[in-house]
């Protein structure tokens, strides 16, 4: 272990880069006698997450959809090891008992469905555009104008991410 801390190189290599967490040193160095209350206070805030809603209220006004991908890592001792907040996450979807914190921001967005809509989601920036898609269909089911709309975007690993694959299929014209 000190060999680790005097090595800046030898410190990127075997602990940054491979994303070993403070539990993984204990594990990797039980040599290492930490009290409880100094891994306690090691361990950083858990930051509260924002997410974008993919649903609109217009369709679902007591509905509130956002999307997460379920993250997943392997540790140096190659264990699967899932995201601390997706994985709560899919969680909260199985245990009814678990009730997070909400907030939602306040928004006076208003979109003219009358004029064309060009949408342009770069890399995970899709998410509001389902909403978007989803008011948009509501509305012209229920004989409203709209004008065409166009939605591009790009996905790093489609078996992956490409998380709503089966819908943009569906609201092709």
């Amino acid at each position: 272990m000190s060999a680790l801390c005097g090595a800046t190189k030898l410190f990127e290599e075997s602990i940054l880069r491979k994303n070993v967490g403070l539990i993984d040193l204990v594990q990797m160095y039980p040599s290492m006698q930490i009290p409880f209350e100094t891994l306690v206070q090691k361990c950083d805030t858990i930051m509260p997450r924002y997410y974008t809603i993919a649903s609109s209220c217009i369709v679902a006004p007591k509905e509130i959809k956002i999307a997460i991908s379920l993250s997943k890592f392997d540790t140096p001792h190659q264990e699967n090891r899932l995201g601390l907040v997706s994985a709560y996450c899919e969680l909260m979807s199985t245990d009814q008992s678990i009730k997070p914190r909400i907030f939602v921001k306040d928004s006076n967005f208003n979109m003219n469905n009358e004029a064309p809509l060009l949408m342009v989601g770069p890399g995970t920036g899709i998410v509001p555009f389902i909403a978007f898609s989803d008011e948009r269909k509501h509305l012209k089911d229920a004989g409203s104008p709209i004008a065409e709309g166009h939605l591009y975007f790009g996905c790093r690993d489609v078996d992956n991410d490409f998380i709503y694959r089966d819908y943009l299929a569906s609201m092709v014209d």
